[in-house]
């Protein structure tokens, strides 16, 4: 079974492309096993999730999918990660 699981994360900075709002909602595959390293980016690769850490990813809005997600009550719009970095605090 292929499980992604909808994390909540709050944006500090956005690199590419607009996102105005401070929540994003971003589905993980599998975030027991970490995630796939972000090519090109900064950071180390993500070998587990921890509250507090800072991430850089790249997130993709997909036409379709299924995941588990304990923020319904939440109207933002929900993405998928393609890959996710452990980048240090200081340096969003």
């Amino acid at each position: 079974m292929h499980v992604k699981l909808v994390m909540r994360y709050e944006v500090l900075e956005v690199i590419e492309g607009t996102y105005a709002e401070r929540d994003l909602y971003v589905a993980h595959s599998c975030p027991e096993m970490g995630a796939d390293r972000c090519r090109k980016l900064p950071g180390e690769a993500l070998r587990r999730f921890k509250a507090g850490d800072v991430h850089r990813m790249r997130v993709h809005q997909p036409r379709w999918g299924s995941y588990v997600d304990v923020f319904t009550d939440k109207r933002l719009p929900r993405y998928y990660a393609r890959c996710a970095n452990l980048v240090p605090p200081e340096s969003p």
